[in-house]
């Protein structure tokens, strides 16, 4: 059974915060475009929910000893609550670096690789494929077991 309703529970989960980043771009509070006020607030707001929800879920499994069976019901409802905390939280915190300036030389830097999408897409798969007909891992993935055992890692067997 658990085969079957991990995946609708995941699908959901993904949907739900599919729906709050269309929400949040809607509201153009992806945009940077709010005072910096607005958003420590709305930050803060968010993640105080999140932890208020989370301690209240913690409260009501010690009061059932962590029994995994009898407290799951009690507290999973506020997982969900929680989520949206922390899923707004997120992007405000960003939007305050941004509005800080903390990150220019990289807000610069993402910016062209932003105005050029498709080229840096159509450019890294060439890459990527290139590599995984010489090698059966990531080039990151190679590089740190190269320097791990210092040795020579197994090539592709095709």
């Amino acid at each position: 059974m658990t085969l079957f309703v991990l995946p609708a529970l995941l699908i959901r989960d993904a949907f739900a915060m599919m729906l709050t980043g269309m929400a949040l771009f809607k509201l153009q509070v992806l945009e940077a475009s709010g005072s910096m006020t607005c958003y420590q607030l709305l930050m803060l707001g968010e993640f105080a929910l999140r932890l208020r929800v989370n301690l209240r879920e913690l409260a009501g499994a010690m009061r059932l000893d962590f029994d995994l069976l009898v407290s799951l019901p009690v507290v999973s409802w506020g997982y969900h609550i929680g989520s949206i905390g922390m899923a707004m939280g997120y992007p405000d915190l960003i939007m305050l670096m941004c509005k800080s300036g903390a990150f220019g030389a990289l807000q610069r830097r993402l910016t062209v690789v932003d105005s050029m999408a498709l080229t840096h897409f159509l450019s890294h798969s060439v890459i990527c494929s290139r590599w995984f007909r010489r090698y059966q891992l990531g080039s990151i993935e190679w590089m740190w077991r190269r320097l791990t055992y210092g040795k020579q890692v197994a090539k592709s067997s095709s």
